[in-house]
């Protein structure tokens, strides 16, 4: 798991369900299992939310909720807005080396953050890239092939990375079609976020109520002189 896709898993949480304590977002993350497919080390949340607000990308307030300890919460800043989306667009919009699928899977899980028209520019510039990477790739193939180049078994390991590529780009066009119809649902869609409900029994009831203390106790230190 790199830095990069990290921070947009962090950044995205504490934008969703913020404000929000460490713990609290450590565990909506895990409940994601980010640790099998993102390769997310659990302590690396707690590290990312460290470097967010010394980058001025997330704000900590220091809360207290009916005379008990006080807590961390955190919130994202202008800033980190603008970077969030900016790294979501970019995440669906462009291919890493060889078709690396793991930015575009973490930007997946925010993909509702961006409108339906931004969505569909950035899978379709997805799209237009993976076309020419296959095709690229497949001439190249032909070059190392005709005539031998490089071992056989590199050959055939370089034919795994461009099926790879193909599989991806068949998957992009079925988004694009899917999107278009007026599948998923988007930031400016109407009715947006309410086509899944969570079980009763998700902890995530649990983290609104306390958001809603959390929200009302930063407005109140706002409001001291």
């Amino acid at each position: 798991m790199s830095a990069l896709t990290t921070r947009m898993l962090v950044l995205g949480a504490v934008q969703i369900f913020g404000p929000a304590n460490g713990y609290q977002l450590r565990r909506e993350l895990l409940s994601w299992d980010v640790e099998r497919w993102a390769h997310v080390n659990p302590g690396s949340i707690y590290s990312m939310l460290t470097t967010l607000e010394k980058q001025g990308a997330i704000e900590r307030h220091d809360v207290v909720i009916e005379d008990a300890r006080p807590v961390a919460v955190y919130t994202v800043t202008k800033a980190g807005d603008d970077e969030f989306e900016r790294m979501v667009y970019e995440a669906l919009a462009t291919v890493p080396d060889s078709g690396d699928a793991l930015p575009l899977r973490v930007a997946m899980n925010f993909g509702a953050t961006q409108t339906r028209e931004r969505f569909l520019e950035a899978i379709d510039s997805r799209a237009r890239i993976l076309a020419a990477g296959v095709e690229e790739f497949v001439a190249k193939l032909d070059e190392l092939v005709d005539p031998p180049v490089v071992p056989p078994h590199v050959i055939s390991e370089l034919h795994l990375e461009v099926e790879l590529m193909r599989a991806q780009l068949h998957w992009v066009i079925g988004l694009q079609s899917e999107v278009r119809a007026g599948g998923l649902l988007f930031s400016d869609d109407a009715g947006h976020g309410s086509a899944w409900t969570p079980p009763d029994d998700d902890p995530g009831w649990r983290m609104a109520d306390e958001r809603a203390k959390y929200q009302a106790a930063i407005a109140a230190q706002h409001r001291r002189p």
